[in-house]
């Protein structure tokens, strides 16, 4: 009785109060994004991928990575002190390279030396499966990974600061490989959290990445840079199981269509989307007397549906007789199922696509949705409980490929300034030493002009984003 109470309440609490759905909202953003770079002319490396940021292939090991960053994670986890030194590590990371603590830091990195080895040899592995079991737990499928190398790269950045401010280059771009290494073993598991964990770490890595190039005498990494996976992390990926997770959590779901829905299909389904529910939202339910009101509302609302229900059905072929042997109920679920997969492939059928080719359909897909919700919150409840923040996702990955491209045009111009006069290039044309990447968010190339002794990348917010989101290069040679 208390699944039925709790279905009931978690469905008229989705059409009386509604949840936000491929939101784009993000937390109040400080103002345009500034970074501010001194750096020396570079020239190209002999060889030219000597400081490459994947492992080379005869370098790699066979077996799967995920036991070995278990393994190493343990290790990290034997010092008591540890959840005190990622709170640490934290704050390290976000002070400016030249306030750095290269005392302090020494000290808590120190402590951890053998266990990041064991880190570093884990991202040696050339597969990694952390097992997860997706297709029997579905959204309750536990992912205690995550946390645990969150801080092992946190532990890595600080330490990979600490080489940079002691100008230990090669330290500092074999930890950079390892992290990038683990952002792809992480990145591309079965989940689309588990896909933007692995962003967070490779942005993390790219942050010292763009630390390192503004130091003296800092090598040209723009074909590290380069040479590294097609795709390094992609949403595409990332988002294959939350395409059709429902069906692991409602496997019944999808079988209304090889026979008639039974009443022990309803119950199974009454069970089934309680438990969905309950993992998702993480509420009790009311007390008796609000359950009851809202059991009444979502009674009215069902039949409120019905009719829209049932002239959906009429129009994908079903008979008028046909219609009056089904039960109301069954109705009402083939038509909400529909709803849901009609507007669950209008947004991921965007995600094989280039983000530049993409943030158009994604916009529009969420402004259609929105607008199907208001029309039929019944219809649409399940899209609007399960499909996620989408839209940032998808930004969000994009966000990391620029990252990746704007390294690479800002190591292309020292390359160039490194070839012939001491200056920065007027334009991105006159940089003929190595191809500027085009902005992957855009598909045009980075805005770039040249004011004095400075060279500006200024990339404004893309359309839908407020106008603090947007982003600034400031680049001059070092006397």
């Amino acid at each position: 009785m208390r699944q039925h109470w709790n279905l009931l309440w978690w469905l008229a609490a989705t059409v009386v109060v509604g949840c936000p759905v491929l939101s784009t909202s993000a937390a109040p953003s400080k103002g345009p994004e500034t970074h501010r770079l001194v750096v020396d002319p570079a020239a190209e490396p002999r060889p030219a991928l000597r400081h490459a940021l994947f492992p080379e292939v005869v370098d790699q090991l066979s077996g799967n990575a995920a036991l070995a960053y278990q393994e190493a994670l343990q290790l990290h986890l034997q010092n008591k002190e540890w959840n005190q030194d990622m709170a640490q590590c934290s704050e390290w990371l976000d002070d400016p390279l030249a306030e750095l603590a290269v005392g302090k830091v020494t000290e808590l990195v120190s402590r951890y030396q053998s266990a990041q080895k064991h880190l570093r040899r884990a991202t040696r592995y050339e597969q990694c499966d952390w097992q997860i079991p997706i297709r029997e737990e579905g959204f309750n499928a536990l992912m205690p990974h995550l946390a645990g190398v969150r801080n092992m790269s946190r532990l890595l950045a600080t330490g990979i600061r600490l080489h940079i401010a002691q100008g230990r280059h090669d330290r500092a771009i074999e930890d950079i490989r390892t992290g990038l290494t683990m952002a792809r073993h992480v990145g591309r598991g079965v989940s689309l959290i588990e896909g933007l964990v692995g962003a967070a770490i490779a942005g993390q890595m790219l942050d010292r990445v763009e630390e390192l190039i503004q130091q003296p005498k800092a090598p040209n990494l723009y074909w590290a840079l380069t040479d590294l996976p097609p795709a390094f992390l992609d949403v595409w990926h990332a988002t294959r199981w939350e395409r059709c997770s429902i069906y692991t959590m409602v496997p019944s779901f999808r079988k209304t269509d090889e026979r008639g829905v039974t009443t022990a299909d309803l119950q199974r389904m009454i069970a089934e989307f309680t438990s969905l529910g309950e993992s998702i939202r993480g509420a009790e339910p009311p007390p008796l007397a609000e359950q009851d009101r809202l059991a009444l509302m979502t009674t009215l609302g069902a039949l409120a549906v019905y009719p829209r229900a049932r002239q959906y059905l009429a129009e994908q072929g079903r008979s008028p007789a046909d219609l009056d042997r089904l039960p109301v109920a069954e109705v009402l679920i083939r038509y909400i199922r529909d709803q849901y997969e009609f507007q669950r492939d209008n947004v991921f059928k965007w995600f094989a696509l280039p983000y530049a080719q993409a943030a158009q359909g994604l916009a529009r897909a969420r402004t259609e949705f929105v607008e199907a919700v208001r029309r039929d919150p019944v219809g649409n409840f399940l899209g609007n409980m399960l499909l996620p923040a989408l839209g940032h996702a998808s930004r969000r990955f994009g966000e990391l490929d620029r990252k990746f491209a704007l390294l690479r045009c800002i190591e292309a111009i020292r390359m160039q300034a490194a070839a012939g006069p001491r200056v920065l290039p007027a334009t991105l044309e006159e940089v003929n030493e190595a191809p500027c990447p085009h902005d992957p968010m855009t598909g045009q190339p980075f805005p770039y002009r040249l004011e004095n002794d400075t060279a500006l990348i200024e990339i404004a917010p893309l359309p839908g984003q407020r106008p603090a989101r947007g982003l600034s290069y400031q680049i001059t040679l070092r006397k």
